[in-house]
This record gives C-alpha cells, sequence and structure tokens, in this order.
C-alpha cells in the first residue's frame, strides 16, 4: 500500500499565498489539515477549500499546535508547511515516489529539504535546509513557544537531508507585515528563554532571536544575541555542528555587512572554514575582509579560488547544508573581484569584472554605483548615464533624460557636459558604499573638474 502524507499548516491573513501553497502540496497530500489563527482576510475562505480548516485560538505557543496536528494527522508521513512556501515542481512528483523507495523502518526520522528565500524583482536569495517531513507516530513532538524545534521523547531523533526543494516568499510581504511578526517572534523568544525548563536549549532560541533583531535592524541587539548563543553552545558536551555553522555564517555576516569589524569577523571566518572547509560564502568572506582592509592581492587570490571551486559538487562545496547566499554568490564575487581590480588600478579587468557581474544579476544596485562611479571617472557620462537612472529613485520627465542623453554625447569640455558631470559626482560622494580609496577618488574628481572650470573662465 502507497505511503500517506498528512500536510499540516499553521495561518493567519495569508490570502496572498495561501492558495499557491496548497495547490504545490495537493498531488502529494493524502490529507491537509489547516489550523487558523483568526484571519481577517480572504485566507479562510479559500483554505476550507483544500483540506480539513480549524478555527484555533492562538495562545501564544506554535510547538503546543504542531503537536496537535500531529495527533490529528493520520499519515505515514507528516509534511510541515510555512503559509508562504511553496513545493517545487520536481518535488510534487517525485517525493511519493521517493516515499515508496525507502526501506519502511519504524524510527524517528526527519527529512529536510532544501528551501529558497525566493527575492522580489529578481533579486537571487538564500538558501538553507529545514527540517520539513517527519515520519508519523515516533514519538516526535516539538518544544519552543515559536522557532520550535523536534525532539523524540523515545530513542534519538535521525535527521536526514532529501533531493527535495521549497520555495519560499516570505520576503515577498510588505515590510511592515515582515517587522511586526519580528516584534511578535522576539517577545515570544525572550519568554522561551525565560521559562526554559532545558536552559542548555537556550542557545537555539538566542541564535532566532539574533535573526529576529535583524529584521528590525536592531543589529546592536543582534549580535549581542548571536554572541550569547555562542557562549551557550560552547558548554555543550554534543555539540551539533550544523547549527554551529549556521550561528558563525550569522555572526560574520553582521560583524562585515553591519558594523564593518573585519578584524574580529576574520576570527569567526577561521572557525566557519574548520566547520566547513570549502563552503564557498565563508571564503567569500575571507576575501571580503581582506578586501575592506586593504589587502587587495590576498582578496583577489581567494575570490579567484571561488570562481575555480564553483563549478564543483555544491554538496561538497557546503556539506552541512549551511545557509548559503547560493545563486547570489558568483556574481558577488565578480563584482568584488571588478571593484578590487579598480583598487588596483587595473582597470581593464575591473570594468571586465563588474560589468559579467551585472550581466549576471542585472538589478543589483551596488552593481549599478560601481559602474556608474567607474565611467564618471573615466568623464564617460554617455556609459555611466543608463547605470544611473537605474540606480536613482528620483523620476525623470522623458525630455528631461533626453536632455540628459544629448548632453551626455558633447564634447567633455563643454560646459554643459562638465556641469553635468559634477552634478552626477556630487550627488554620489555621501553615499556610504564607498570605501576610503573609493570615495577619495570621487572627491579628487570633484575637484579636478572644478579645477577644469576655473581655468576655463
Amino acid at each position: 500500500m502507497g505511503q500517506k502524507v498528512s500536510v499540516c499548516i499553521i495561518t493567519r491573513n495569508h490570502e496572498r499565498f495561501i492558495e499557491t501553497c496548497l495547490k504545490s502540496v495537493k498531488p502529494v497530500a493524502y490529507e491537509i489539515i489547516i489550523y487558523d489563527l483568526g484571519s481577517l482576510d480572504k485566507t479562510k475562505k479559500i483554505a476550507k477549500k483544500y483540506g480539513k480548516f480549524f478555527n484555533i485560538k492562538f495562545e501564544n505557543d506554535y510547538s503546543k499546535l504542531k503537536n496537535k496536528q500531529t495527533i490529528q494527522a493520520k499519515g505515514d508521513w507528516i509534511l510541515f508547511l510555512e503559509p508562504e512556501e511553496v513545493l517545487m515542481e520536481d518535488t510534487q512528483k517525485k517525493l511519493l515516489p521517493f516515499l515508496e523507495n525507502l526501506p519502511q523502518t519504524n524510527v524517528p526520522l526527519v527529512f529536510q529539504f532544501k528551501v529558497f528565500n525566493s527575492q522580489p524583482d529578481g533579486y537571487p536569495g538564500t538558501t538553507f535546509f529545514k527540517n520539513t517531513l517527519f515520519k508519523n507516530n515516533q514519538n516526535i513532538i516539538f518544544n519552543g513557544l515559536v522557532h520550535e524545534y523536534p525532539v523524540c521523547t523515545k530513542g534519538e531523533l535521525i535527521i536526514q537531508k532529501a533531493p527535495f526543494a521549497i520555495n519560499n516568499f516570505e520576503s515577498f510581504k510588505p515590510p511592515g507585515e515582515v517587522q511586526k511578526k519580528a516584534i511578535h517572534n522576539i517577545n515570544l523568544l525572550i519568554e522561551s528563554i525565560e521559562k526554559s525548563k532545558d536552559k542548555s536549549r537556550n542557545y537555539h532560541y538566542f541564535y532566532h532571536l539574533g535573526n529576529a533583531y535583524c529584521q528590525v535592524y536592531d543589529f546592536h541587539r543582534a549580535l549581542e544575541s548571536y554572541n550569547k548563543a555562542n557562549y551557550l553552545f560552547q558548554q555543550l558536551k554534543n555539540k551539533p555542528y550544523i547549527f554551529y555553522g549556521e550561528l558563525l555564517v550569522k555572526l560574520t555576516g553582521t560583524l562585515a555587512f553591519c558594523f564593518q569589524n573585519y578584524k574580529d569577523c576574520l576570527i569567526f571566518v577561521d572557525e566557519l572554514l574548520k566547520v566547513s572547509p570549502k563552503f564557498l560564502d565563508a571564503l567569500f568572506l575571507l576575501g571580503y575582509c581582506k578586501q575592506n582592509m586593504g589587502n587587495y592581492n590576498e582578496a583577489l587570490k581567494i575570490y579567484k579560488n571561488i570562481l575555480n571551486l564553483s563549478d564543483k559538487n555544491s554538496e561538497e562545496l557546503n556539506p552541512l547544508g549551511l545557509t548559503s547566499l547560493d545563486t547570489a554568490l558568483i556574481p558577488l564575487v565578480k563584482f568584488n573581484l571588478g571593484r578590487t581590480y579598480l583598487n588596483l588600478k587595473n582597470k581593464e579587468k575591473g570594468i571586465n569584472f563588474l560589468e559579467s557581474s551585472y550581466n549576471s544579476s542585472p538589478a543589483t544596485k551596488q552593481t549599478l554605483l560601481h559602474l556608474t562611479r567607474y565611467y564618471l571617472l573615466e568623464s564617460n557620462l554617455s556609459k555611466a548615464l543608463p547605470f544611473y537612472l537605474k540606480n536613482t529613485s528620483q523620476k525623470h520627465h522623458p525630455k528631461e533624460i533626453e536632455n540628459m542623453e544629448s548632453t551626455a554625447k558633447l564634447p567633455s569640455d563643454s560646459p554643459a557636459f562638465k556641469e553635468m558631470l559634477l552634478k552626477f559626482l556630487i550627488s554620489m560622494e555621501p553615499l556610504d558604499e564607498w570605501t576610503e580609496l573609493e570615495s577619495a577618488q570621487i572627491k579628487g574628481k570633484i575637484e579636478e573638474v572644478r579645477g577644469e572650470e576655473e581655468v576655463r573662465r
């Protein structure tokens, strides 16, 4: 007899996502169990068409809800999915045959699926592995008020990766909605820490607390939470190193990108490379720190090594399945190679890598900025203008754009050309994007153009 999958979903006000989610699980679901926590939009109406629907009063405890769904589920397997998640088409086709071919043993088995964090406007997102599919009736329960984790009450939980994937569209929510959920989670996580009976598990809560603080842009509290998670993790006797890798990814990213603390970041990068020696994201962070500390030749070697390694099997480069930039990484490496070559005054290679990065990921704001900057420093307004217009949030009238395009074609020593070049340079000077060297180059170019104007007058 075929393997049956019970799909369990908890939702509230997800009318934008819920139908796409439910349609994606229909091909694999023996039953769909939906708990609604008081939706005020069309979520209830949509969900009732697809499965067993229950209005549930939320008591600030997601584990309790999942444990109730586990008791209700009649399938051989339980698939837990968020309303913003969608089973990829290949997963819909291959999941049931995969389960049919598994050895039918009664063990507390959990399968992790790869999750792609899809981003609006075509921006590439991160990927990570998530506990998604659980063997039913094997004493698996959830703990924690939020960011609940599975444990086995009898025996040891077995966690394995499955060759399946999910798209997550949470980033498509309005920013205010994401932050509102993060604030709610912060309160639940703090309560979980205070109420925790097993204090050794608090490293798990502090890690997710750091993630939630990042979502509300409170990076100081985020870093504080990650450091507490790291301290508590080090006290454990049996350390789950996949968690340690995830924590190190967050620590290094926060130190590098939010605090520009490259010296301390390198300490954690070294730790991350011990956990996963060929993890490309860790190598990228190593190169990024070296680049921003002015060690450009070292950075070049590291970035080139990443490009050479990137053709290899991704499992070999990320054996633990850590959170990764994945498809965004190579365009980002090319971008930083271009930036580094320009800082070494190798203009030809610098612009080639920047343009290659732009062609791989044309929506990336930072690539547009640096291409604009490069062509402005070269006094090439014709090439700078399209990138400038794509990057600016200011709306320009078509006639104004036409006038700019005409001015960009004038001789470089004409007053109108100089005026427009100076205007663009001045608008870019105060941006936070630049290193000290890059900022100095923009200032130098502004002084140069102003000096030429003084001589002309």
